[in-house]
C-alpha cells in the first residue's frame, strides 16, 4: 500500500481507527448449505460445469443459508439462462473466510485434477486488508488463470471488480478513504492483468450496483462489511448474463456443426 504526504500524517488516525474496527467488528459465519451439487436442466449440450472459489464473499458470508448467498444466486440465475441449453448444472464452492489471493492460488493447486467450464473467482479485500504488493497481487492473478486453463481446461474465468470499501459502514473515514483507494488501485491492476491475458479466458466484470442504486444499508450486511442477500443476487445476475453470453451461443454452434446433411 502506498502512503502519500497526508497519509503520513493521518498514519495515527489508521492506526485507530483499524485497531476499533477490529475489536468492534460483527464476525459473521460461513452460512449453512451445499457446497456442491448437480442441477437438471431441460437442454441437451450435455453437463456445464461451474466451480466458484474465493475468500468470505464467495463463501456466503453475510447470509444465513447458502441459498441466498453468492453460489445459491449464481446457480438459480445460471440455471434459468442455461436451462434450454445443457442438460444438467454441476457446481462446487470452495471458499474461505480471510483468504487472500496467495491462498486462494494455493487451495487450487490441492484440488483434484477435473474439466470445468467456468470459474469464478472472488478476491481482493483481503488483499486490501493485508498490504499485498502490487507484483505479487499480479503475479497470483495470472497463476491462477494459468493454473485453472492447465489443471482444469477452464474456458472462461471471471474475476468480478473489488467491492466500493469507502461505502462500508464499518469503515470510519478517514480510513476507509485509505482503503478504497488501495482497492481501486489493486482493482486496475486486475483490469489489466485480465485484459492482456494470453489464453482468452480471463474476464474481468465490473459491479453494477451503481445501476440498481444501492444505498450502503441495502448494499451490505448486518457488519457492515460483508455483501448483503440483495448484493449477491446483483453479482449473480452480472455473472450469470457473462456465462450465458459466453456458452449459450458456443452449444447452438456446436449443435448445428454436429446435425447431419440431409440435402441431396
Amino acid at each position: 500500500m502506498k502512503f502519500n504526504t497526508l497519509d503520513w500524517l493521518l498514519a495515527p488516525i489508521y492506526l485507530y481507527q483499524a485497531t476499533k474496527v477490529k475489536q468492534n467488528s460483527i464476525s459473521l459465519p460461513e452460512p449453512c448449505g451445499d457446497r456442491s451439487g448437480c442441477r437438471q436442466l431441460g437442454g441437451d449440450c450435455g453437463t456445464f460445469r461451474l466451480m466458484i472459489v474465493g475468500d468470505s464473499a464467495a463463501a456466503g458470508v453475510g447470509s444465513t443459508h447458502q441459498d441466498t448467498a453468492a453460489s445459491g444466486r449464481i446457480i438459480h440465475h445460471v440455471s434459468a439462462h442455461l436451462y434450454d441449453t445443457y442438460t444438467h448444472l454441476d457446481w462446487q464452492l470452495h471458499a474461505t473466510t480471510g483468504h487472500t489471493s496467495g491462498q486462494i492460488l494455493a487451495r487450487l493447486y490441492t484440488l483434484p485434477t477435473q474439466a470445468i467450464d467456468t470459474v469464478v473467482i472472488s478476491v481482493g479485500v483481503n488483499d486490501v486488508v493485508k498490504c499485498t504488493s502490487d507484483t505479487i497481487w499480479q503475479h497470483n492473478i495470472r497463476a491462477m488463470i494459468a493454473v485453472l486453463v492447465r489443471k482444469f481446461a477452464a474456458k472462461q474465468v471471471i474475476f468480478l471488480s473489488l467491492p466500493p470499501m469507502s461505502l462500508m459502514p464499518s469503515l470510519p473515514a478517514p480510513l476507509c478513504h485509505l482503503l478504497a483507494r488501495q482497492a481501486r488501485h489493486l482493482d486496475r491492476l486486475l483490469q489489466a492483468v485480465c485484459k492482456h491475458d494470453d489464453t482468452g479466458v480471463a474476464l474481468y466484470l465490473s459491479d453494477e450496483f451503481a445501476k440498481h442504486r444501492l444505498d450502503p444499508e441495502a448494499m451490505f450486511a448486518n457488519d457492515g462489511f460483508h455483501p448483503s442477500a440483495k448484493t449477491y443476487d446483483i453479482w449473480a445476475m452480472t455473472i450469470s448474463h457473462a456465462i450465458k453470453e459466453r456458452f449459450a451461443y458456443i452449444c447452438h454452434q456446436n449443435t448445428i456443426s454436429t446435425r447431419p446433411n440431409t440435402a441431396v
